[in-house]
């Protein structure tokens, strides 16, 4: 065995793969150690031991997320997303509905300068919108509960929500790419006088990258427990 520095650099990250693995896979770490050593290309053993370091970055990502913890916190995420997927057309019918005291309720919840610019738009959402956004809500409340009773079928109703979502955004974008009418009707609701970061850059960056975030982390969780 040679003593280059592409053999140093095989033989740390070969290490660097045992620690990073689970304790009841201590002895997949002792192998992958070995293994390196007896490979004699310097080259190859360099590119084994990446890939082994991959894998044990793996297994210590899918041991997180099998806790209690990773449990109780993506549960906590996809309820937060459930109640947010809900919120816009719960305020949309008990507006329709004129549920008592609901202005001041949408005051406190839409954002802007006065809830009333809000108004127009919430006339124009069209009732299959409100039947998608609801069935996507309910799967997502659903979801939570294979998750915290450590059952199978999480990922499935998170990911067909998360399907309906994406598939309201594009049926919404296409009626406004053919109606300018409603194109217009929503640049005027969504026209602040002033930017905001939080607003217009933060929210909307975590809407997108937090279900995304969750979706991938129950496909492992799921893949980890078919494949043991």
């Amino acid at each position: 065995m040679s003593n280059s520095l592409r053999r140093q650099w095989a033989l740390r990250l070969a290490r660097g793969a045992s620690r990073l693995l689970p304790r009841a896979q201590a002895s997949w770490g002792e192998a992958m150690c070995s293994e390196v050593r007896h490979i004699e290309d310097d080259r190859a053993a360099l590119r084994w031991a990446l890939g082994a370091l991959a894998a044990a970055g793996a297994e210590r990502a899918a041991a997180l997320l099998d806790t209690r913890t990773a449990t109780w916190g993506l549960a906590l995420l996809t309820l937060c997303q459930a109640l947010g997927t809900l919120l816009a057309p719960v305020l949309i019918i008990a507006w329709r509905l004129r549920w008592p005291r609901f202005e001041n309720l949408l005051a406190g919840q839409l954002p802007g300068d006065h809830y009333q610019r809000f108004i127009p738009l919430m006339n124009a959402v069209p009732i299959w919108q409100l039947a998608l956004w609801i069935a996507a809500g309910l799967l997502f409340l659903t979801a939570g509960w294979p998750l915290v009773r450590a059952r199978r079928g999480a990922f499935a109703l998170f990911a067909t929500a998360l399907a309906l979502t994406y598939t309201v955004s594009a049926m919404a974008w296409m009626e406004r790419a053919l109606h300018p009418a409603l194109a217009e009707l929503y640049r005027q609701t969504y026209a602040f006088p002033r930017p905001a970061l939080r607003r217009d850059v933060l929210i909307p960056l975590a809407s997108q990258l937090l279900p995304l975030f969750a979706a991938i982390a129950l496909w492992w969780r799921n893949h980890s427990r078919s494949r043991a």
